[in-house]
């Protein structure tokens, strides 16, 4: 039963300390303001986390296990080909309605402090290569058909991934919604001259 608790508990705990961190930063995040918002004292989150370091890096991997899979889970359909990716790119326009109100919090700790953190820049880094990995396979039924394609498909998911952080990062920065759905047109439109 212990257990049972226990998980809830940093369930609970490292819910409400994501979107804290997600919305502000691992720099612009105190401690006093992760007590405040899960309502636990000083000494039980260091004696269940250890540090702010390790409770931001549980709080990352909570994210990548839970809030990830809602976000690529258009790409999971390799079936669906173009149209998969289409519908990936889609959902960036309603991110304000949507569970990613302040972006991809993957990104935006990309953004803040990958540079300055080997294991948080390493976090990034593998939903990065993830994210290829899918456009890669979504790509790869028209792509691997075509002989004469100028672009091949590890290039074309490169590019599909710069996108996704580009467009995370002007939602992030409050952009005008009519620059982020001019960016997924675009994008569209070229994902339709592969057909």
């Amino acid at each position: 039963m212990g257990k049972v608790i226990n998980k809830t508990i940093s369930d609970e705990v490292l819910d409400k300390t994501m979107h804290l961190f997600w919305e502000k930063g691992y720099f612009n995040t105190s401690i006093d303001e992760v007590i405040e918002v899960t309502g636990f004292n000083r000494r039980a989150i260091y004696n269940y986390f250890g540090s702010k370091h390790d409770l931001f890096l549980a709080v990352l991997k909570r994210y990548r296990a839970e809030i990830t899979p809602l976000l690529t889970a258009p790409l999971k359909n390799t079936a669906g080909g173009l149209a998969a990716i289409e519908d990936f790119f889609s959902q960036f326009a309603y991110l304000n309605e949507s569970n990613l109100p302040c972006g991809c919090f993957l990104i935006a700790t990309g953004s803040d402090s990958s540079s300055h953190d080997i294991e948080v820049a390493k976090f990034v880094r593998l939903f990065s290569d993830e994210l290829r990995e899918l456009f890669k396979n979504c790509l790869s039924c028209v792509l691997d058909n075509q002989r004469s394609t100028t672009f091949n498909r590890e290039t074309i998911a490169d590019f599909l991934v710069v996108n996704v952080f580009g467009i995370m990062t002007l939602h992030r920065t409050h952009a005008p919604i009519d620059t982020i759905i001019n960016s997924i047109a675009v994008i569209k439109h070229f994902i339709h001259t592969l057909k």
